[in-house]
């Protein structure tokens, strides 16, 4: 039986997990110390889809927000998007992976995609969170590298 995963919670999941490390800067005027991360966002930006994306997305950096008020220590996200569908995935990954302003890559939307983000992202261990790629070839070949999330069950596995 195939498993169908909707992309919309799987973002939403991927930006929850994105407040593992990043700068600290403390706001004086609540005492509040935040740290501030900086994401990478690549997904398929079509008419169609990035008001979805977008939307998504701010949803889900309002609900960190709110799970967060009153505590001493919060996290901060910043989102910088790119169309897969309008990038050269190498160069993209190459410049993406190289940046020190940028703590974590979500995306790319598709599997080839997302093989030529992580050959670019192995090189520089950035950390690469895939959210929708089930591509078997793409977790046998960076499994190992500790920098590539993948959220999703891989085609052998859906198929098994």
């Amino acid at each position: 039986m195939k498993t169908h995963y909707n992309p919309t919670l799987l973002l939403i999941a991927v930006l929850l997990l994105l407040g593992a490390c990043s700068e600290e800067t403390a706001l004086p005027e609540t005492g509040t110390e935040t740290a501030e991360y900086h994401v990478a966002v690549v997904l398929p930006l079509d008419d169609d889809n990035r008001a979805r994306w977008e939307r998504t997305a701010q949803w889900a950096l309002e609900n960190i927000e709110s799970a967060q008020k009153d505590m001493g220590r919060q996290v901060r996200l910043t989102l910088e998007w790119h169309d897969e569908n309008e990038a050269d995935m190498s160069r993209l990954g190459q410049e993406l992976a190289t940046r020190d302003d940028v703590c974590a890559i979500v995306g790319p939307y598709s599997s080839s995609h997302a093989q030529e983000m992580a050959y670019q992202c192995a090189k520089t261990y950035k950390t690469l969170i895939v959210p929708t790629a089930s591509s078997a070839e793409l977790v046998r070949a960076f499994s190992s590298r500790r920098f590539l999330w993948a959220l999703t069950e891989t085609d052998i596995s859906q198929c098994e």
